[in-house]
């Protein structure tokens, strides 16, 4: 008796009886016993029903559905802050505007605390609406927004409550029904974050010209009311697909509920899938920064994103099936042990050499990431029962605001290459040439000061030997490359019929002239920066600053050449004014410095160096080169042209008589007869002035 007291002191008490353990199997009747049984079959079989069920794949696609009203705008949020830089607050530096998607991620997340309790509780049936709601009042109210605080708090705050609900419902609504094809459900509504990041710029940036702002917001409210309305509608059969389930009695109170991080396994999953997610988004959101580090133009960057894009969205598909028969943590470790070889096979040693590695890295990265997405959910799912999945990822993704956050302004603060007016006012510069910035401002957009000291490295060698210091330059192998770029140009260009055969005459006196080398080299370098898909990248770092270097060098050149007596004799100088106006025709698309080459350089050069001088090949092609631009230059420009004061004269039959011909020979005329008209009124308004 005293060891009973002692083994199990709850079932036997100090005077009671002791139970009859073998009449107590025979009160009860075998009619329970075997119905309850059944029960308890029939609701393991409904429960492994479900995941077969029509009405459960109805909220797999409803769940992609809110997910592209919430995931995919994030994915969306860089054409919404480039429009608002640009337009709406162009006051505002990119950094300040940037705030603006940073607050609306931040919240996005650090909303789901409670959000997957609620949904634990009420299920999808009131979070749905409330999101659907939230997502489309936020675009009404973004048309209606003009200054900074409007798009802080309508997008910032009241946007990022809609995210918040939708995202969590969407990934939560999965957890709780599926559990044998999770990954499969998975992995098809994650797909929505995806043409989520194609729908909305695609819409944006076609109606953002057309329609402007207030009425594009007003086009995506309108989407995201038929998608979010048609995703609350396909949530209709959870009630009757969860209501057989057994689940503990719901508490009718909101308090913050943090009992999941009591459990061990929870923790660790939460922190690796934090580590992970910290990769995830450093390496994704850095290779446009990496491309233009590694010399590679600001087309790469977008390409590479669209190629992760579109790898990332198979990843989250296939690798979520493959989840679902190896175990998601299994899945997981594989997928990072593939992405290490990856990186130190390809990404560390070939990155910033060959753009193809780069392309097939990005590719292989985004199938490997993708699979992140879909994973993490499952691992966490594993962590807790179906009725609590909700509340415990919602711990979980909170963990990813703090990666997110860590890793977003390193992007915005790498600043490899900024250009001169970006550099001053300390601001971020988005690339290009030219920059939004010095667009917005009306301002040249010109490199950063570290060109300007190479350029007076160079100047410190003697004036009269900067030809033969030039000259061993022709063996380099880049400036070879460009030389190459320029001939393959001449033979594209029909400014003149014999233009195009200028190659071998042109050879001889780029060797002889250093200021038209430059300007040969920098003309062949833009080009090959202009077609991306030409470059050797293992050999040409940055074609496009080569360019504006070697085009600063020709001015500076010629400066100096140009004060010596032979200038004006010189083929090479002629030439050399003629290409450097071209080059600022190719790189400027308003042409006004190309305007000023033609009026005070080319045709100061022909005017002194007379018409007896233009009698051999070379300097009658120029001036027939010159006469063709000179022409379009008055036509476009509505002035006089100055081509009645030149003519070339020694050899006519180089000279091919065509209608162009004819039409500029009548444009020269017209405009020397318009010419003295103005300068018989000037006289005869002189002459009545002296009279008086």
């Amino acid at each position: 008796m005293d060891r009973s007291r002692s083994t199990s002191p709850t079932l036997f008490r100090d005077g009671a009886a002791t139970p009859d353990i073998e009449s107590a199997a025979t009160s009860v009747p075998p009619s329970q016993i075997d119905l309850s049984t059944g029960l308890d079959n029939e609701k393991q079989l409904e429960k492994r029903d479900i995941e077969s069920d029509v009405g459960a794949w109805l909220c797999v696609f409803a769940s992609m559905l809110f997910l592209i009203s919430s995931y995919g705008f994030m994915n969306s949020l860089g054409t919404i802050q480039s429009h608002l830089t640009l337009n709406e607050l162009n006051g505002y530096s990119v950094s300040q505007v940037g705030w603006i998607s940073g607050t609306y991620l931040f919240l996005s997340l650090i909303f789901n605390f409670q959000i997957g309790s609620i949904l634990d509780r009420y299920g999808p049936q009131i979070l749905g609406p409330i999101a659907a709601a939230f997502s489309t009042v936020t675009f009404l109210l973004l048309a209606e927004c003009t200054q900074y605080w409007h798009f802080i708090l309508c997008l910032g705050l009241f946007g990022s409550i809609g995210s918040g609900i939708g995202a969590v419902t969407a990934i939560g609504v999965i957890g709780k029904l599926f559990t044998r094809r999770r990954g499969l459900a998975m992995g098809i509504a994650v797909m929505g974050t995806s043409l989520g990041g194609i729908i909305y710029p695609m819409m944006l940036r076609a109606t953002f010209g057309k329609l402007g702002w207030a009425w594009s917001m007003r086009l995506v409210a309108l989407v995201i009311a038929c998608i979010t309305s048609l995703g609350v509608l396909c949530y209709l059969p959870f009630r009757r697909l969860t209501e057989g389930k057994s689940t503990a009695q719901k508490p009718q109170s909101f308090s913050l509920d943090l009992s999941a991080f009591k459990s061990l396994s929870f923790v660790v999953t939460a922190l690796g899938i934090c580590m992970v997610e910290f990769v995830n988004y450093g390496i994704s959101g850095l290779l446009p920064t990496i491309a233009r580090g590694a010399g590679f133009s600001t087309e790469d960057g977008y390409t590479l994103l669209s190629i992760l894009g579109a790898c990332s969205c198979l990843g989250r598909f296939s690798i979520g099936f493959v989840g679902d028969k190896v175990g998601p943590f299994n899945a997981m470790i594989a997928t990072m042990l593939v992405i290490l070889v990856f990186i130190s096979s390809i990404f560390i040693p070939f990155s910033t050499t060959s753009a193809p590695l780069m392309y097939t890295f990005t590719a292989l990265w985004g199938y490997c990431s993708g699979s992140f997405y879909v994973l993490s959910p499952l691992c966490t799912g594993k962590t807790c029962e179906p009725q609590d999945y909700a509340r415990y990822f919602e711990y979980a993704i909170a963990h990813q605001m703090k990666t997110r956050r860590i890793v977003g302004p390193l992007d915005q603060r790498k600043r490899l290459t900024r250009c001169q007016s970006c550099a001053r006012r300390r601001i971020k510069c988005e690339g290009g040439t030219p920059c939004e910035y010095c667009v917005r401002m009306k301002k040249i957009c010109q490199p950063q000061a570290a060109t300007v000291s190479e350029l007076k490295f160079v100047s410190h060698s003697v004036v009269p030997q900067h030809i033969s210091n030039l000259q061993p330059q022709t063996s380099d192998k880049p400036g070879s490359i460009y030389l190459k770029t320029f001939f393959l140009f001449l033979q594209r260009c029909e400014f003149t019929p014999e233009f195009a055969n200028l190659g071998s005459e042109f050879l001889p006196l780029i060797q002889a002239c250093a200021p038209l080398r430059e300007a040969t080299v920098a003309i062949g370098a833009l080009e090959i920066s202009r077609s991306p898909s030409t470059r050797s990248s293992d050999e040409l770092r940055s074609p496009y600053h080569f360019s504006l270097k070697s085009y600063s060098k020709a001015l500076t050149s010629l400066q100096h050449y140009i004060q010596s007596p032979r200038a004006l004799h010189c083929q090479g100088v002629l030439w050399c004014t003629l290409l450097l106006g071209l080059f600022e025709l190719m790189i400027e698309v308003s042409g006004g410095q190309w305007a000023k080459h033609m009026l005070y350089g080319t045709s100061k050069i022909l005017e002194l160096s007379g018409t007896d001088s233009r009698s051999d090949y070379l300097r009658c092609q120029s001036f027939e080169t010159f006469r063709l631009l000179e022409a379009n230059r008055a036509i476009l420009y509505g002035e006089d042209s100055v081509l009645s004061d030149y003519t070339c004269t020694g050899q006519p039959d180089l000279i091919t008589s065509n209608p162009l011909d004819e039409i500029l020979n009548f444009m020269i005329k017209i405009s020397s007869f318009i010419s003295s008209i103005k300068l018989n009124q000037f006289q005869e308004i002189n002459d009545t002035i002296i009279q008086i």
